[in-house]
């Protein structure tokens, strides 16, 4: 009858989101809930290939439906959004973005790839 909560995230407005195993995506709301339902996708979580990197790092995921709309942000390890070269590309539903370490310094980066749907995070090192 319970739905178990396998991450919880906040967005950049101060929203809560959890991720269950049963109802998907859920913003929490204390007047209500609205539930997102995202069992079309099949990665819910997101890594960088290779990791850490001194050259270009690529993140893959594939995200069903998701109209060739998505953001990705990058934060350093002080939560500063930093600007950085990356390319996006698709390939039905594949996104793949391939981020380039110049302009970065070395450290622990967190990025969060957005669609209209679904906010995923992640994390990579540079190391030059």
């Amino acid at each position: 009858p319970y739905d178990l909560v396998l991450d919880i995230n906040f967005d950049v407005s101060g929203n809560v989101w959890y991720t269950t195993n049963g109802a998907g995506l859920i913003k929490y709301d204390p007047d209500s809930v609205l539930n997102i339902p995202i069992t079309n996708i099949t990665s819910k979580r997101i890594n960088s290939y290779p990791n850490p990197f001194n050259d270009k790092t690529t993140i893959s995921v594939v995200i069903p439906n998701n109209n060739y709309n998505c953001t990705l942000k990058i934060y350093d390890s002080f939560g500063r959004e930093v600007n950085g070269i990356y390319s996006i590309s698709y390939k039905g539903d594949q996104v793949n973005i391939i981020v380039f370490a110049d302009g970065f310094a070395d450290g622990l980066y967190v990025y969060r790839l957005t669609s209209e749907h679904v906010s995923l995070n992640g994390k990579f090192i540079v190391e030059k």
